[in-house]
């Protein structure tokens, strides 16, 4: 079971005082947040935000290739899993499901981290 630890500020953007929420995301339904895109920029994969997202968002993401491509993989469906990407992850490359598991469950952890993925309903 993976959970993720994430600190969210209070509405003034003040980064004190903090709530703690843990999340378990091995069997969450998500989905990209509208208004990401990814781009290259410079020979570098990055999520950046577009419209009002971008003002909001202020930062880039770079991706490694094989991050990028299951970013390209959650934008062709309309949610996904962790188990999902990972399977997807095994069919495109040479890795075992466990490590896949592991390494997805990494990249989407800092995806949910910055604020680029929503858990669906």
């Amino acid at each position: 079971m993976l959970i993720i630890r994430r600190f969210k500020g209070n509405a003034s953007g003040d980064a004190f005082p903090l709530h703690f929420q843990e999340i378990m995301i091995n069997d969450k339904t998500m989905k990209l947040k509208k208004g990401f895109v990814l781009r290259e920029v410079c020979g570098e994969n990055v999520i950046v935000g577009e419209g009002l997202e971008a003002f909001n968002f202020g930062q880039m993401i770079v991706l490694n290739p094989s991050a990028a491509w299951l970013w390209k993989k959650a934008q062709e469906t309309s949610d996904f899993t962790i188990d999902s990407q990972a399977k997807s992850l095994c069919e495109h490359y040479d890795v075992n499901l466990d490590q896949a598991r592991i390494d997805v469950s990494n990249i989407v952890t800092e995806w949910i981290n910055v604020g680029v993925v929503d858990f669906n309903k």
